[in-house]
């Protein structure tokens, strides 16, 4: 008997229910927020970083040393500040690329993607309406200038005409 009602017995390919825990949004983007932060400061440190590096390069190339050791020395000394200029501005990419992927990710968690993706828009539209604006400007002001070429030549013949007639009398 137990065998025939296995046999003909229909599967159960359904699945039970399961409770879904929703993710505590507000403590995620309390996190985020503050991850944002810690980032912007970590970027302002990585940029005074950078403008220091710099500074110490400036100040190496232009030293006035003009022995053996003082220009192997300023030849280290620039080396360094490169390399260490190259470094941070390689961490300041790295940086920028985490503050847009959470500034994403909290975009999404807070609803303004669309809103931010619509500003973008915008300002790539006005971007390139200025552009074909400002082309369309100069190509009307070369135009005119070409239009205007035969009139101001002729002003300017009558001019030279008139002032050679007065040299004559």
């Amino acid at each position: 008997m137990n065998l025939i009602s296995f046999l003909f017995k229909k599967p159960n390919h359904g699945s039970k229910l399961v409770k879904l825990q929703k993710v505590e949004a507000a403590y995620n983007i309390k996190d985020i927020e503050e991850e944002l932060d810690s980032i912007e400061k970590e970027i302002k440190l990585t940029t005074q970083e950078i403008f220091k590096a710099h500074i110490v390069r400036l100040r190496s190339l232009f030293t006035k040393e003009t022995n053996i050791i003082g220009g192997f020395k300023r030849k280290i000394v620039e080396s360094k500040a490169t390399t260490s200029a190259e470094w941070h501005q390689k961490k300041l990419v790295f940086l920028n690329q985490q503050k847009v992927r959470l500034v994403i990710e909290l975009d999404r968690l807070t609803g303004k993607t669309w809103i931010r993706r619509i500003k973008s828009w915008i300002k790539i539209i006005s971007l390139i309406l200025t552009l074909l604006f400002s082309f369309l400007l100069i190509i009307m002001a070369i135009l005119t200038a070409l239009y205007l070429l035969p009139i101001f030549a002729i002003i300017i013949l009558a001019f030279l005409i008139f002032k050679n007639k007065k040299n004559t009398f």
